[in-house]
């Protein structure tokens, strides 16, 4: 086991680790209190949808 101060960002990195390195996110539901916890490689690159892009794939609005 490895203790560090908590990491916010892979840039923070300043050691090395063994094995596959992943990136964790937990979300939650805003009307329930379902949470998910996902779990990615670490050199997945991640970012918000913009507007259009939900509503042209998802039908809605965002933010309703």
């Amino acid at each position: 086991m490895l203790e560090h101060e908590p990491i916010s960002s892979v840039k923070e990195f300043l050691f090395t680790l063994e094995g596959q390195q992943v990136k964790n996110i937990v979300l939650k539901a805003k009307k329930t209190n379902n949470h998910y916890f996902v779990i990615l490689h670490d050199e997945k690159r991640l970012s918000f949808a913009s507007s259009n892009v939900i509503e042209e794939n998802l039908k809605c609005i965002a933010g309703v």
